[in-house]
């Protein structure tokens, strides 16, 4: 099992809420599958744990000058 894994870093002096979306092909690439559930969690900080939503986007909030690198999981399905 491959890691589905995102590294971003933000260069703003000032903190900002932002979304991130993962293009249908990157999804495709990362074998992201459609009506899956997916846990985001951010392994660097440890303080971010989301889903990601049905359109393969999320939404952070970035400190200044800073980085994440967020995981993301399958969910067992129900």
């Amino acid at each position: 099992n491959d890691e589905k894994v995102i590294i971003i870093s933000s260069f703003r002096s000032k903190a900002a809420d932002i979304t991130i979306s993962i293009p249908e092909a990157l999804a495709r690439e990362m074998q992201l599958k459609q009506g899956q559930k997916y846990i985001v969690r951010d392994v660097l900080w440890g303080d971010v744990e989301t889903e990601l939503d049905n359109d393969h986007s999320l939404q952070v909030r970035m400190n200044p000058f800073s980085a994440r690198i967020l995981e993301i999981n399958e969910l067992p399905l129900k």
